[in-house]
C-alpha cells in the first residue's frame, strides 16, 4: 500500500485540520504511522476522551486503503515534482485578483475538474504567501455557490458536467449518503429501544450519540434540508428524546416503580439507601426542573397513587406532617445551614485503609465552594469535571502545599457515607458497595452521572459571607497540629 504524508491526506480532505495536529503531537507524520497508532489502545483512548475523534481516525485509515484503487491521479503523482509557475494568458491585476473569479476562469477553460496543488501553483504567481487551506476556504466560502469539492483532491464548478468518476466521489454526495445512513440507524435505534442514544452505552450507541451532536450543531449547507426533515422526525419522537440528565433521572424513576412493586413500600434506607436519599430530595425539588424530569416525577408520584402513597406540597402542613411520618424523624430545633453543616463536617466518616479521607472530603467542599462563588457550578447537581479536577488540584497545593498526594475520586465516592451527599449511578445494577472498589477517575465517570447535594448545602456554599465562614472550618480541619502552632 502506498504511503501517504499527513499533509497529502489532508490536503485532499481524508483528514482533518484538527485530527492532522493531534497525530503530530502523537508522533505521527505518515499513513503508515496512523495504521500503527490505531492499533495502540491507550493512545486511541486519549484521542477519543480528549479530542472525540476515535470515529474520524477510523475511517480516515478505512479511506487510506482505498486510495490506491480509485485515485490512481492521485498516486501516481504522491512523489511528482510540482509543475513551474507560469503565468495564465489572461492577465489579472494583483491589486483587483480574486481567487473566486480566477479560478472560475481556469475551470471554464478546462474540460475536467483542476487539482488543487496545480490551482495553488497558479495563484502563487499573484498571491505568493498563500496556501492550499486558504484556497479551500475562500472556494466553500464563495457566496455565488460556484464551486464543487471531489474526494480526491479536485475542485470544478456546480454549473458543468464531469466526467462520472468525479461525481461518485463528490465530498458533498458523500457528506448527504453518510447523513442519510446515521439518520436510518437514529430513528431505528429509538423504534427498538423506546429512547435516544446515550454517551455511556456501548460502542455503537455511543458513536450515534456523538453523530448526533455533530450533525444538529452542523452548519453545512448541502446537510441543510437534511436537518430540517430530522428535526422533523424528532417532533414524532420527542417522548423518547432524552439528555444525559434526563435519561439517568428516568432511571431512578422506573427503579422506585420496580422497588414498590417487588416490595409494596418506598425503598428503604437499610436496603436502598442511595435511592431512598435520592426519592427523598426529589420531593423537594422536583418542581424547579425546567426539562422533562419535573413531568418523570409527577407521573412517578401518580403511579404510587395506585398503591395509596400520596405526597404533599412540602411547604404545606399536610406536606411536613407527611414527610415527618415517611423519614420518621422526630422534630429538632431548627439551626443556620452554618451550623448544621459544620456539626455534619465534624462527625464525617473515615474510611479503613484512607487515612486522609476525611481530610480530602473537606479539599473537595472547599474546590466545590470556589466554583459555586466563580459561578461554575450553578445547581446542587456535582459532576466529575475537568474544572472541578483543576480546582480540586489548586485547593491542594494552597492549603497542603502539594496536589499529588490527593485523589479527586476518593472524596467524591466516599463523600457518599454522608446525608448530605447522594451519587447518581448510570446503572443501579452495576455500582459496586462502597467498601468494595478502589475508587478511581475512570470507575465513578463510567458509573456515575453525577452527584447531589443538599440544597441548603448548596445554598450556604453560594452565600459568599456563609461559605467564607465554612471554608475557614474546612481549611482549619486539615491543618497539622505544628501548623496550627
Amino acid at each position: 500500500m502506498k504511503e501517504y504524508t499527513l499533509k497529502q491526506l489532508s490536503d485532499i480532505g481524508v483528514i482533518s485540520q484538527q485530527l492532522k495536529r493531534v497525530l503530530v503531537i502523537l508522533g505521527c507524520s505518515t499513513s503508515k504511522d496512523m495504521i500503527e497508532l490505531s492499533n495502540d489502545g491507550i493512545k486511541v483512548d486519549y484521542i477519543e476522551k480528549s479530542h472525540k475523534l476515535k470515529d474520524e481516525l477510523l475511517k480516515a485509515i478505512s479511506d487510506i486503503e482505498e486510495l490506491d484503487s480509485i485515485l490512481p491521479e492521485f498516486v501516481a503523482s504522491v512523489n511528482a515534482k510540482p509543475k513551474p509557475k507560469r503565468i495564465d494568458e489572461k492577465k489579472f491585476n494583483k491589486r483587483t485578483f480574486k481567487v473566486g473569479d480566477y479560478t472560475e476562469h481556469l475551470l471554464e477553460q478546462s474540460p475536467t475538474p483542476i487539482k488543487l496543488e496545480d490551482l495553488l501553483q497558479k495563484i502563487k504567481c499573484y498571491l505568493p504567501e498563500t496556501y492550499i487551506g486558504s484556497i479551500r476556504a475562500n472556494l466553500n466560502g464563495d457566496p455565488q455557490g460556484r464551486f464543487v469539492f471531489f474526494l480526491d483532491g479536485y475542485v470544478g464548478l456546480k454549473a458543468k458536467e464531469y466526467d462520472k468518476r468525479f461525481h461518485i466521489y463528490s465530498i458533498e454526495k458523500k457528506k448527504i449518503q453518510y447523513a442519510e445512513q446515521r439518520i436510518m440507524e437514529f430513528l431505528t435505534f429509538m423504534e427498538e429501544k423506546h429512547r435516544s442514544p446515550q454517551s455511556h452505552g456501548l460502542e455503537a450507541e455511543e458513536s450515534l450519540y456523538r453523530w448526533y451532536l455533530d450533525f444538529t450543531k452542523s452548519t453545512a449547507k448541502e446537510l441543510a434540508g437534511l436537518r430540517a426533515t430530522f428535526q422533523q422526525y424528532l417532533k414524532e419522537y420527542d417522548q423518547w428524546m432524552f439528555t444525559p440528565f434526563e435519561y439517568s433521572y428516568k432511571r431512578n424513576c422506573d427503579q422506585v416503580k420496580w422497588y414498590v412493586d417487588e416490595n409494596l413500600e418506598l425503598p428503604a434506607q437499610e436496603d436502598e439507601p442511595e435511592l431512598a436519599a435520592w426519592f427523598n430530595s426529589q420531593l423537594e425539588c422536583y418542581e424547579k426542573h425546567k426539562d422533562k424530569r419535573k413531568k418523570m416525577f409527577i407521573d412517578l408520584m401518580a403511579y404510587l397513587e395506585d398503591y395509596g402513597m400520596h405526597f404533599y406540597d412540602a411547604k404545606s402542613a399536610k406536606g411536613k406532617a407527611a414527610k415527618k411520618k415517611m423519614r420518621n424523624v422526630a422534630p429538632q430545633k431548627e439551626e443556620s445551614p452554618l451550623g448544621k453543616y459544620s456539626r455534619l463536617f465534624v462527625s464525617m466518616r473515615e474510611r479503613k485503609n484512607y487515612n486522609t479521607c476525611v481530610v480530602q472530603k473537606a479539599l473537595l467542599l472547599i474546590a466545590i465552594g470556589n466554583l459555586v462563588q466563580k459561578g461554575t457550578i450553578r445547581s446542587n447537581e456535582i459532576t466529575l469535571s475537568d474544572e472541578l479536577l483543576m480546582e480540586f488540584a489548586d485547593v491542594c497545593l494552597d492549603i497542603m502545599g502539594t496536589a499529588s498526594s490527593f485523589n479527586i475520586a476518593i472524596p467524591f465516592y466516599f463523600m457518599g457515607d454522608e446525608s448530605f451527599w447522594t451519587l447518581i449511578p448510570k446503572d443501579w445494577n452495576t455500582c459496586g458497595d462502597s467498601g468494595e472498589i478502589e475508587p478511581t477517575y475512570d470507575y465513578i465517570e463510567n458509573n456515575y452521572s453525577c452527584a447531589i447535594i443538599d440544597n441548603d448545602l448548596f445554598g450556604l456554599l453560594s452565600d459568599e459571607e456563609g461559605f467564607s465562614k465554612f471554608r475557614k472550618l474546612l481549611s482549619e480541619s486539615v491543618k497539622t497540629p505544628s501548623d496550627r502552632e
